[in-house]
C-alpha cells in the first residue's frame, strides 16, 4: 500500500492530471518510481493510446537504504500499480537512470522525481532536454532549511546552465518553502 505521496500532499496530483489530459502524451518515461504514486497518477489521466514507463533502482537492493521508511521496492511498487489496476498502462523498469536515455530517441514527456540537487538533475537534463517532445515535470524546486543547511546547490541552477530555457518555459509552482512542482514546457 501507498504510504506517501508528495504530489497528494501538496495538492500537485491535480496539475499532473490536468498537464497529461491536456497534452494527451503516447509515452511518458518516469525516473524515479518509489512506490508508484506518481506513476498512476500520470496514468490515471492518459488517454487508452498513453504508458508510463517508470525507472527506479529500488532502494530494497541495498543492504540499507537510507530511507528504507519511504522507499518500497519494485514489488511494492508493481503491487501498487497493480491495485491501482494499471498494470497495463505502467511498466516498471529496474534500472539507473543515467542509462534510460540512451533507449529513447524523443519522448512526449518526461518526468523527473529523484532529488532536489543540481549534482543528480543536471546530467538527466542534459541528456533529455533534447528529446522531449512536450514538457519535462521536475518533483521540486523548492529550496528548504534542510537544502540550504546541507550545502545543496537547487537544481534550478541547471535549467540555466544548460541552456534549457532556449528550448522550454519554466514555471515553478510552490506550495511553500519545503515543496515544487517545476514545469518545463517545450517552446
Amino acid at each position: 500500500m501507498i504510504t506517501t505521496s508528495k504530489y497528494e500532499e501538496n495538492g500537485f496530483d491535480l496539475i499532473l492530471s490536468g498537464l497529461i489530459k491536456v497534452y494527451n502524451p503516447r509515452d511518458i518515461v518516469e525516473l524515479g518510481t518509489q512506490q508508484g504514486a506518481s506513476a498512476i497518477i500520470l496514468a490515471q489521466a492518459l488517454s487508452d493510446e498513453g504508458h508510463v514507463f517508470t525507472h527506479d533502482l529500488f532502494l530494497s537492493n541495498y543492504d540499507k537504504p537510507p530511507y528504507s521508511d519511504t522507499h518500497a521496492d519494485l514489488y511494492a511498487a508493481l503491487d501498487n500499480i497493480s491495485a491501482a489496476g494499471l498494470s497495463n498502462k505502467i511498466t516498471v523498469i529496474e534500472c539507473e537512470a543515467s542509462l534510460v536515455a540512451d533507449e529513447w530517441d524523443e519522448v512526449d514527456i518526461l518526468h523527473i522525481d529523484l532529488c532536489n540537487h543540481y549534482d543528480n538533475v543536471r546530467p538527466l537534463l542534459h541528456q533529455w532536454y533534447k528529446k522531449v517532445n512536450q514538457l519535462i515535470l521536475l518533483e521540486g524546486g523548492g529550496f528548504n532549511k534542510w537544502q540550504k543547511a546541507n550545502a545543496f546547490i537547487p537544481f534550478s541552477h541547471a535549467l540555466y546552465d544548460l541552456c534549457v530555457q532556449d528550448y522550454y518555459h519554466s514555471i515553478i509552482l510552490k506550495k511553500n518553502e519545503d515543496y515544487a512542482l517545476t514545469i518545463l514546457i517545450r517552446k
